[in-house]
């Protein structure tokens, strides 16, 4: 701020037609500033400090994930042209490694797009997937909305339990026993949990693997 309506420097004119007359009878902006609760209990400053630097940082995901959610209607058939236009300058505005999905709705909710990855190649092919011909009086936008969080939340689950699942078959072997990698592998295949290589044995759930046998 350069500086204040009111102080010696820049002095006030409380005969001007203007709203901060209007408002506040005349007094300047200083004025009203010294009056208020929060600057006389604020300790005063000396006149020449100097501002330290601000600094901002800016933190979003390193993936970030975006849902579109379209009206698929003849209310919208008038827009047929400017629709795809329009989202296809959103699907450019978005982030580097962003995800897309998109779903259209009217009196049910389709998933037109699962997540992808929009990479430059993804984003030149993307389009509106409907053909707005649904009869409006069918359209039920709260309910797309909350169908279209229930099919995220869904998608969610589905990616955690897989990343558990992942987590599950990763064994750790010993150096002595490498040279059954393939029974490893096998085992993973098969969905066996429990390996045993002679001398060592290693339980990680309940079917048997014995690398005799491969």
């Amino acid at each position: 701020m350069e500086h204040i309506c009111g102080k010696d420097d820049h002095p006030h004119h409380n005969t001007s037609r203007n709203k901060q007359n209007t408002l506040c009878n005349g007094r300047s902006i200083w004025d009203v500033v010294k009056q208020s609760d929060d600057f006389k209990t604020t300790q005063q400053q000396p006149d020449d400090l100097v501002p330290e630097n601000i600094q901002f940082s800016y933190i979003q995901e390193s993936k970030p994930r975006f849902v579109v959610l379209l009206e698929n209607s003849d209310n919208l058939h008038e827009q047929l042209f400017a629709i795809p236009f329009a989202l296809r300058r959103f699907y450019y505005d978005l982030p580097a490694r962003s995800k897309l999905a998109l779903y259209t709705y009217n009196s049910e909710v389709a998933e037109a797009l699962p997540y992808k990855e929009l990479s430059a190649e993804v984003r030149s092919d993307l389009g509106t997937f409907v053909d707005f011909g649904s009869p409006a009086k069918s359209i039920c936008t709260s309910c797309g909305l909350a169908k279209a969080a229930q099919f995220d939340e869904q998608r969610k689950l589905k990616r955690r339990k897989k990343a558990e699942n992942e987590s599950l078959n990763r064994i750790e072997l010993p150096s002595k026993v490498s040279k059954f990698a393939p029974c490893v592998k096998a085992n993973r295949h098969f969905g066996m949990r429990k390996l045993r290589f002679p001398p060592f044995e290693l339980d990680c759930g309940s079917a048997d693997l014995d690398a005799a046998q491969f």
